[in-house]
């Protein structure tokens, strides 16, 4: 006697239909044709370039974005942010004039044009 367990589902499950012949098997294969995933490749390639593309656009654009200056320039020490407050301070009380606290503010932020040295200066 076998005391095998019988592993095979009833009949109605077996995918023979009640067809001769085993399973059904689907005219032209059943599934998508090589065509068909030779076009799903190519647009996912196009797709996955196109992602690519815009995250580099975004990160260039936001670099380039920025001023050179405010690139270069690193953020104020304690001692220069403190120099600054004195300045503010000095000016709002009125002891020093406007363009000399617009001068020494450029100069403690590091930010002051560069003139060349043999520029004639703009007349007055």
């Amino acid at each position: 006697m076998d005391n095998r367990p019988n592993l095979m589902p009833p009949d109605g499950f077996r995918g023979g239909g009640g067809f001769p012949g085993g399973p059904i098997e689907h005219l032209g294969g059943g599934g998508p044709s090589t065509l068909a995933w030779v076009i799903f490749a190519l647009v996912l390639v196009l797709l996955l370039l196109a992602i690519a593309s815009l995250a580099i656009d975004a990160y260039h654009r936001r670099r380039t974005s920025q001023p050179v200056a405010a690139q270069a320039v690193a953020a104020p020490t304690p001692a220069t942010s403190e120099a600054l407050a004195a300045l503010d301070a000095r000016y709002a009380r009125g002891e020093i004039p406007r363009d000399e606290y617009l001068q020494a503010r450029d100069d403690l932020r590091g930010t002051a044009e560069v003139i060349p040295p043999n520029a004639e200066p703009e007349p007055a």
